[in-house]
């Protein structure tokens, strides 16, 4: 059995330790790679070849390792859908802490008022019992830009499409479980993330090397065995401790794996984006040609004061890289394709 796994030369977004101690406790051979910052260099031909401004900034990590798979195999298997399945983002430990508190946790904060709510200080409000979950809450646990923000990037001829509602997460929202407070997000990944996010950007990176992915995790036996989970074996925490996905996974892992393995921040597949963005990184040169082109198209739609803005927000240890590399990747797509329009 073969593994892959890449990593980064800034050692906070390198998960390549744990990848090689997997590895030796599992007795697979692992192959990997340490890429950097000039490797966004290619990222007008992976544009070009998503076919559509896709906006997932670890598609480019995504075509990295499967460009180190190919030459060895014809197909790979990843865990996709496991975070969906067993509560593993922190987007859903941001959602639960909004939700209507439960149990022992309620009775402890009837008991001591403010001091347990989550947030406690920032003006934060403790919700409220039998509250469901809202579309508009969600969305918040997920955006990189609120309503205001995205008020203030758009020119103001095209200010009315914040408003705009969005299809998918809309009929989402109405099927969605509403009982079940976790179960509600992982409906609206499975719904709307997953298949148009994950699964795209896998496909498309891989199939850029002509390599094969295969997800166990999205089989649909395992997704209904996933559902019938309690909430405590999918996601357990308090107001009082930090919550801890994919729970159940974790308790088996615990057999074979210290928990210093196990309970290390989740990391995801992220690039280190807020690094290759800094002022002086080949990356923000780079960047600033891309945005602050007197030609660039992004200023059809948006306000080029504000993208000076969001530039200027992202250094020290201020990290404005989504926004960033949003715009990045919107501004390579325009002026690959000239012909579009808002009309």
């Amino acid at each position: 059995v073969k593994a892959f796994s890449i990593g980064f030369h800034e050692q906070e977004y390198s998960e390549l330790q744990y990848a090689r101690a997997a590895a030796r406790r599992c007795g697979v051979e692992l192959y990997t790679e340490v890429i950097s910052g000039n490797v966004l260099d290619m990222m007008p031909d992976l544009v070009a070849h998503y076919g559509e401004p896709f906006g997932d900034s670890s598609a480019l990590a995504t075509w990295y390792v499967a460009r180190l798979a190919r030459p060895q195999v014809p197909m790979v298997l990843s865990g996709d859908g496991g975070d969906e399945a067993f509560g593993g983002y922190d987007s859903y430990a941001r959602w639960m802490e909004t939700a209507p508190p439960t149990g022992v946790v309620r009775q402890l904060v009837s008991a001591s008022g403010t001091a347990l709510r989550p947030g406690a200080g920032r003006g934060r409000r403790l919700p409220q019992k039998g509250r469901l979950p809202e579309l508009g809450e969600w969305q918040k646990c997920i955006v990189y830009m609120n309503d205001e923000s995205r008020r203030m990037l758009w020119r103001p001829e095209y200010g009315e499409l914040v408003d705009q509602p969005c299809e998918l997460f809309e009929g989402a929202a109405r099927r969605a479980p509403t009982e079940d407070w976790l179960a509600y997000a992982q409906y609206m990944d499975y719904q709307t993330y997953l298949p148009c996010d994950i699964l795209v950007k896998v496909d498309v990176a891989s199939m850029f090397h002509g390599l094969e992915v295969r997800t166990p995790l999205v089989d649909l036996r395992v997704v209904e065995l996933a559902a019938s989970l309690p909430v405590r074996q999918r996601s357990r925490g308090t107001l009082l401790s930090r919550r801890i996905g994919k729970y159940v996974l974790k308790q088996i892992l615990a057999k074979d794996f210290p928990r210093s393995f196990i309970t290390r921040r989740k990391g995801g597949f992220a690039i280190p984006r807020a690094v290759w963005f800094q002022p002086g990184q080949p990356g923000r040169r780079l960047l600033e040609d891309v945005l602050l082109d007197p030609k660039s198209r992004l200023c059809n739609w948006f306000n080029k004061d504000t993208i000076h803005g969001h530039i200027a927000a992202h250094q020290g240890r201020w990290d404005n890289s989504g926004v960033l590399w949003l715009l990045f990747v919107l501004g390579l797509w325009l002026n690959q394709n000239s012909d579009v329009s808002f009309a």
